[in-house]
């Protein structure tokens, strides 16, 4: 498997090679450009400020509301927690899609990105990127950072809830180490991609031509550095 990093924006595809450069792959006058530059998508910096922001503030939130309601003395209050937060994290994803509903660009490129990632991992590094096959790739990748969230939410969920109900030490130690089996056992089998199938979208010939147009780029910068 040969591991890649890029992040999806509305105007196109970054790609991170291990030499410090940054290679933006767009879309302009109906042809592929593919940029190096020395830092991240500057136009986007505000976009990712604000949305810090709002992670800041969900965070903040929930760790008052925490606190309040760990005051009470509620049975199994652990349960209750982590089912509040988990469908808060769900919630939050819906609503950042459909807020941008009407501008679903980088839903596209996102999914195109992970078709370019998920061709690369299968064929290798060497492989020659055809956009048909990308095409026909899978736009759901196991390593993209809301499936590796839905991982830590499933177990924390197992682990919180066992540990509510379980009353020796060893046996929530035992039940620790299971509940992580089981939380990397549906990873492996591709069962924690609801929260991502949220933030993808069926990417067109375009999108993808842009993916692997960038792709290319990176790998070429890569072996220059091996």
């Amino acid at each position: 498997m040969y591991i890649a990093e890029a992040r999806a924006y509305n105007d196109g595809i970054e790609f991170y090679p291990n030499n410090g450069k940054v290679i933006f792959a767009k879309r302009c006058n109906g042809k592929v450009v593919v940029e190096s530059r020395t830092s991240s998508y500057i136009e986007k910096q505000e976009d990712i400020f604000k949305f810090k922001i709002l992670l800041l503030l969900f965070f903040a939130v929930n760790v008052v509301i925490f606190s309040i309601i760990g005051k009470l003395k509620i049975p199994n209050i652990e349960v209750i927690l982590v089912a509040f937060f988990v469908w808060e994290v769900v919630l939050f994803f819906y609503i950042e899609k459909n807020k941008n509903k009407n501008n679903t660009q980088s839903f596209k490129y996102h999914a195109a990105e992970h078709k370019v990632l998920n061709y690369v991992d299968k064929y290798g590094k060497n492989a020659v990127l055809d956009v048909e096959k990308v095409m026909n790739m899978s736009s759901i990748s196991f390593r993209c950072g809301s499936t590796v969230l839905t991982v830590g939410l499933i177990f924390a969920t197992l682990f919180l809830v066992g540990k509510a109900f379980i009353p020796w030490l060893i046996l929530k130690i035992v039940w620790l180490v299971i509940s992580g089996y089981i939380a990397l056992k549906l990873w492996a089998n591709g069962k924690c991609d609801f929260l991502q199938k949220l933030v993808v979208l069926q990417p067109t010939y375009e999108e993808v031509e842009v993916a692997v147009e960038g792709m290319k780029e990176y790998l070429r910068l890569q072996q220059s550095e091996d």
